[in-house]
């Protein structure tokens, strides 16, 4: 089993536990993770306390990945067809399992209205400086932020490992590879991480934000983060297309 962390004399934020645990982690092995988890399985879909992996290795993943594109148009359920309700639900009891979930987000297209995998190309620019789309982006990201301020165990807010724009080098995103620009899309995630601090959810516990920034890279780009602070290397090489499926 993994360590959870005794609670010091100075109470560390949920955040800053979260990260302090990962760090610990380091030294005990590698974290399984699953998407979905129990939500769908090999033939079967929706029953309650079902897990592929619970029934084939005896433990849920130590891991839970679970997605929230849909909530910035307000759709009950997110892209893959799970209800937000339900989600919520399930991030929940992994918390209180003692697992880590991590969010990632698949948000539909905010100039053309499309998918997260149909870009015209310019997206993050026009989004950056048209009023019009960056009022989109700061309306949804306000969805997200409301969805995650509203993970709590009791009072306590559940920390979570919050990665938007993945796979930014790829090139079936609109956000990524040839779609955009290098110093664009480094503007887009300083945007989003000040956007989320900002809102209502941040202010109301500012030193207790639950979220642990992360972005997934392809290839040689580098970012490194942390729950208040975030940097990105100055100098990031040309875009390189891998040759894996989307992400």
């Amino acid at each position: 089993s993994f360590p959870i962390l005794a609670t010091a004399s100075k109470k560390p934020t949920p955040a800053k536990r979260l990260i302090q645990r990962l760090s610990c982690i380091q030294s005990h092995g590698i974290m399984f993770g699953h998407q979905d988890d129990t939500f769908y399985g090999h033939n079967w879909h929706y029953e309650t306390g079902r897990s592929d992996v619970l029934e084939t290795a005896g433990d849920y993943p130590a891991v839970m990945c679970f997605d929230l594109g849909g909530l910035e148009i307000d759709s009950p359920r997110n892209l893959d067809g799970m209800p937000f309700a339900d989600m919520r639900s399930a991030i929940i009891a992994q918390q209180r399992r003692g697992g880590i979930v991590t969010l990632s987000w698949h948000p539909r297209n905010f100039v053309n209205g499309k998918s997260s995998w149909d870009p015209e190309g310019g997206e993050v620019t026009k989004l950056l400086n048209d009023k019009v789309y960056r009022k989109k982006l700061t309306a949804a990201l306000d969805k997200v932020a409301a969805f995650i301020g509203s993970l709590k165990m009791g009072k306590t807010a559940a920390p979570v490992i919050f990665r938007p724009w993945h796979d930014m080098n790829g090139n079936w995103f609109w956000w990524g590879g040839k779609n955009t620009t290098t110093e664009a899309y480094r503007q887009l995630y300083r945007f989003t991480h000040d956007a989320a601090a900002a809102t209502s959810c941040g202010r109301s516990v500012p030193t207790s934000v639950p979220l642990r920034w992360k972005n997934t890279i392809q290839a040689t780009h580098t970012l490194t983060s942390s729950a208040s602070t975030y940097t990105i290397s100055t100098t990031m090489p040309k875009h390189t297309q891998p040759t894996s499926a989307k992400g």
